[in-house]
């Protein structure tokens, strides 16, 4: 039964890993737009 436990222990460390590989790209694509829409109005008000 412990053998059972450490394998479970090892696929849950994987697939939080999986599912932050799969959701950074998006984080990262979603704060780039957000600080270059920033950037874009912030020289619309000064023009």
């Amino acid at each position: 039964m412990v053998g059972i436990s450490r394998l479970n222990g090892k696929k849950r460390c994987g697939q939080s890993l999986v599912e932050t590989a799969l959701i950074l790209p998006v984080l990262l694509l979603l704060l780039t737009g957000i600080i270059d829409f920033g950037l874009l109005f912030n020289s619309y008000l000064v023009v």
